[in-house]
């Protein structure tokens, strides 16, 4: 293309940041994104942003596993536009390369710039580290799962080679990568300083998961639990968890799957008073139909200390909403002396993400809680 062309004649006769701004529209269209950075200078760079942005690293042992594939996707410059990086073995049934400490400090020290870190369906081998060297805004483990050599100590090596870690997503990780019930009870010599974990995010709840996580990470950091719970005895595991961590703890979401009619779980258990800094408070409950039950809910609401000055309720869709008995619930949440703020929101399928009821919904539920809407906390 001719350097007097529409197009560049266009891109070079507006202010970096519109240009920048228009492009941001493409961030998800690849194709288009790869005929704007070749329009010219000016719309290269954040082309380049999005098109480079986040990678994916695939490793089987016929390809030489994660070290040889890390050389082949990242040549320079491009490698400084990456923020978002997954690195996968492979299909869960297949024994693929094991995901070691050196793999994991080539990336950290290879792409300065990385942010985001995905680690998906792959064991772990690795020392612990003397001294964490690393910052994350994200690391997100899926599947660590037990076909590759590992030792109980897994996940604490891998968290060990990080400083601070923002949000700390963990979905499910085989006992395996775990403090054995031996070691748990026992002091371990070999721990690394605490890791600095500002959120952390839980699929799957097991006494031996939070056991290792509160021998590794921080208390004094720790600011956001959001756990999901499918069985009654979690809610004694987070409990226990919670009275050792949860000092400093000011968001807290409960995330409830699975749970039917029959099942009783002991609420109190969570043991929520032993955070005095809670101050907002998510319900997740994604049952539907005959088997959702507000006086789970209500429940729930009980246990949460009434200094919380901010409380969402998800659903599983907007039937579950046509049940309530709204005097009941104007009565359950008249102990929130300090409550500023009450949401009902929508479940999107997703764990730990809600959205927005529709207009006429929300009507509905403004006309069920008309005190709480004209003091403008119902949301």
């Amino acid at each position: 293309m001719s350097s007097d062309s529409p197009a560049t004649s266009f891109g070079q006769c507006l202010a970096q940041e519109l240009t920048d701004m228009i492009i941001d529209f493409l961030h998800d269209d690849k194709r288009s994104l790869r005929h704007c950075s070749l329009v010219c200078s000016a719309w290269t760079r954040e082309a380049h942003y999005h098109l480079f942005y986040s990678q994916r690293v695939e490793a089987r042992n016929e390809e030489g596993g994660y070290l040889e594939q890390l050389k082949k996707p990242f040549a320079d410059p491009f490698r400084t536009h990456i923020r978002e990086l997954a690195l996968s073995a492979g299909p869960i049934h297949t024994l693929s390369p094991v995901l070691t400490d050196d793999v994991v400090v080539t990336v950290m020290t290879t792409l300065s710039r990385i942010r985001f870190l995905k680690l998906r369906q792959t064991g772990y081998v690795g020392s612990i580290a003397e001294e964490s060297r690393f910052r994350l805004c994200s690391l997100s483990v899926s599947w660590m799962y037990p076909s590759i050599p590992g030792t109980p100590t897994s996940l604490v090596s891998l968290l060990s080679l990080f400083h601070t870690i923002r949000t700390l997503d963990l979905e499910v990780i085989h006992r395996k990568h775990l403090f054995t019930e031996e070691m748990l009870g026992a002091e371990v010599s070999l721990l690394p300083k605490p890791v600095r974990v500002h959120t952390l995010q839980l699929h799957d709840i097991s006494a031996q998961l939070l056991g290792t996580l509160q021998r590794t990470i921080c208390s004094e950091y720790l600011q956001t639990i959001r756990a999901s719970i499918t069985a009654a005895e979690d809610t004694a595991h987070i409990g226990a968890f919670l009275r050792v961590m949860g000092e400093n703890l000011r968001h807290f979401q409960l995330s409830i799957w699975n749970f039917w009619g029959n099942d009783r779980a002991d609420w109190s258990a969570l043991e929520l008073e032993k955070c005095p800094s809670l101050r907002s408070v998510v319900i997740l409950y994604a049952n539907s139909g005959p088997f959702y039950s507000w006086d789970t809910v209500f429940q729930i609401l009980r246990v949460i200390p009434s200094s919380v000055t901010d409380v969402t309720l998800v659903v599983r869709e907007t039937n579950c909403l046509q049940a309530v008995d709204w005097r009941k619930m104007q009565s359950e949440l008249e102990r929130f002396g300090k409550l500023e703020k009450l949401r009902f929101a929508l479940c999107t399928g997703d764990t730990f993400r809600s959205r927005a009821l529709k207009p006429d919904v929300q009507k509905r539920v403004w006309a069920g809680l008309p005190e709480l809407k004209a003091r403008g906390i119902l949301w």
